[in-house]
């Protein structure tokens, strides 16, 4: 079984502007460092059309409850990848995000929309929601292992929520 849940952050600048700050591998590195990354690799391929694919490779500290620390040792790899269609009329867009941890059996799938809801003064102009699903294949600590991983996401979109609103005030 796995686990559902959904992160959401704001931001007060058009969706224009957000996905194109996703898109700078400036920003990818700072948001990957400021969240606890190191050793990272970033890649963005825009396409004519306005879809893109963006991948983020990382180490992170290990930051588990005992019990998974056996499995997991002192630092976690992050493979993640999103893939950005091409924006819609209204300017929205939707991405398919995957996300593993270095060849542990645990990953998580899931879909995230950028949306534009607002005026120009706005401090939450623009919306951008993952909804996902995290899946642990570990006998007897899958389920607890899957919360882990939900509750680091969780806390590490706010973080990235901030990094990325200091982006967007430069």
């Amino acid at each position: 079984m796995a686990t559902d849940f959904e992160a959401e952050m704001t931001f007060g600048s058009s969706a224009d502007d957000v996905f194109a700050m996703f898109c700078d591998p400036e920003y990818t590195e700072l948001r990957c460092s400021e969240t606890g990354g190191s050793e990272i690799e970033v890649s963005s391929d825009v396409a004519a059309d306005g879809s893109a694919v963006l991948t983020m490779k990382r180490q992170v500290p290990a930051e588990v409850p005992s019990f998974a620390q056996s499995f997991v040792g002192e630092t976690i790899e992050i493979d993640e990848t999103h893939r950005w269609g091409p924006p819609e009329a209204d300017g929205s867009r939707t991405a398919d995000i995957t996300c593993s941890f270095g060849g542990l059996p645990v990953g998580f799938n899931g879909q995230a929309t950028l949306t534009d809801n607002g005026s120009a003064d706005d401090s939450e102009r623009t919306v951008f929601l993952l909804k996902a699903s995290v899946k642990a294949s570990i006998p007897f600590m899958g389920g607890k292992i899957e919360g882990v991983v939900r509750d680091q996401t969780l806390r590490l979109t706010a973080k990235e929520n901030e990094v990325a609103r200091g982006w967007l005030e430069k």
